[in-house]
């Protein structure tokens, strides 16, 4: 199995997560998508965290959606002729992020997709 793909911890995650457009916005001091993103990572921290055996069904569609709103929002701020303010930035991804793991497997939005854990997004 290939490791280097796969990540280590929540760090080694958010290290490359940012490691392209989202790390410049992270250094904005008082950027909202500076704001955001340390938003989301809190979340992703506490869902991490509260993950067990118990819950992990529960859980996993959050770490889900929270995945596909660094990834959405990363696939937008690389777009160099969007124009959007920070704010209209965020309600598109938040609006979208449901969805983005279908788009990105060819589906369109009234497609139903296979069953996949892939899918599984809160």
């Amino acid at each position: 199995m290939d490791t280097k793909n796969l990540y280590q911890d929540s760090k080694h995650y958010f290290d490359r997560m940012t490691a392209h457009q989202l790390h410049d916005t992270c250094h904005q001091a008082d950027s909202l998508i500076r704001q955001y993103i340390e938003t989301l990572q809190q979340e992703f921290e506490q869902t991490l965290a509260e993950i067990n055996g118990q819950n992990f069904w529960s859980h996993y569609p959050i770490l889900m959606g929270l995945d596909a709103r660094f990834v959405l929002l990363d696939s937008l701020l690389a777009l160099s002729d969007i124009d959007l303010t920070e704010q209209e930035l965020i309600q598109m991804v938040e609006k979208d992020y449901v969805t983005i793991n279908k788009e990105f497997c060819g589906y369109t939005l009234n497609e139903k997709p296979h069953e996949s854990l892939f899918f599984a997004v809160t």
